[in-house]
C-alpha cells in the first residue's frame, strides 16, 4: 500500500506509532485522542496496516551491548526461489527484528543479536543450514553509529539531513597510497 493511496487518518497515525508512542496504561486511547479517534478505531487501523504489511511489529529497541548480548549483521547468498522461505526461517529467531532482500551475491541481509551464553557463529551456522544459504557471511559492527529515522507518512519525506559528515575511514583507502 504506496503512501499516497493510505487515508490520512493511517498516514498521521503512522506518524505517532514510529516517532511518539505514548508509555502509559492504555497508549491506543491516547493515540486515539490525539488524532481525534477513539481506540478500538486505532486498534482496528494498526491491524490493517498489519494485514497489508505497513507495520510489521510495534515494540521496544533495546541496546544488546548494553544487555551482554553479541550481534551482527549477516549477508545470506541463496537461490532466488528460496529467498521467501529463508527470510521466514530467519525471523522465527528472537534474536532478529527484521530481514531484507538484496540485489547482488548477498541477497538476504539480517541483524542477529543472541543472549549472553549463546554462541553467535554457532547459530548462524545453524541458520544457514535450515535456509539452505549457499553462503552466509558475518558483517560485525566495527563503530557504532545510531541512527534514528522517522519518515513523515503526511507530508512523504524523511528526517534526514541532506548531507551528512561522515568520520574518515577506518582503513586507508589503498587507491590514496602512493606505493
Amino acid at each position: 500500500m504506496p503512501p499516497s493511496s493510505m487515508e490520512l487518518i493511517d498516514r498521521e497515525l503512522l506518524n505517532v506509532i514510529q516517532a511518539g508512542f505514548p508509555l502509559t496504561g492504555r497508549p491506543y486511547r491516547e493515540i486515539g485522542e490525539q488524532l481525534g479517534i477513539d481506540e478500538a478505531e486505532v486498534l482496528d487501523r494498526i491491524a490493517a496496516l498489519k494485514k497489508a504489511n505497513v507495520v510489521r511489529q510495534i515494540s521496544a529497541i533495546f541496546d544488546t551491548r548494553r544487555l551482554g548480548y553479541s550481534s551482527s549483521l549477516v549477508a545470506m547468498r541463496l537461490r532466488e526461489d528460496e529467498i521467501e522461505e529463508a527470510a521466514r526461517i530467519v525471523n522465527r529467531h528472537p534474536g532478529v527484528s527484521h530481514n531484507y532482500g538484496r540485489d547482488g551475491y548477498f541477497n538476504l541481509w539480517f541483524t542477529l543479536a543472541v543472549p549472553p551464553g549463546e554462541d553467535l557463529d554457532a547459530v548462524m551456522e545453524r541458520m544457514a543450514k535450515e535456509t539452505g544459504a549457499l553462503a552466509t557471511r558475518a558483517l560485525p559492527t566495527i563503530r557504532f553509529f545510531k541512527i534514528g529515522v522517522n519518515f513523515d507518512m503526511v507530508r512523504g519525506e524523511g528526517n534526514a539531513p541532506e548531507s551528512a559528515v561522515l568520520p574518515p575511514p577506518l582503513v586507508p583507502d589503498a587507491a590514496s597510497n602512493d606505493g
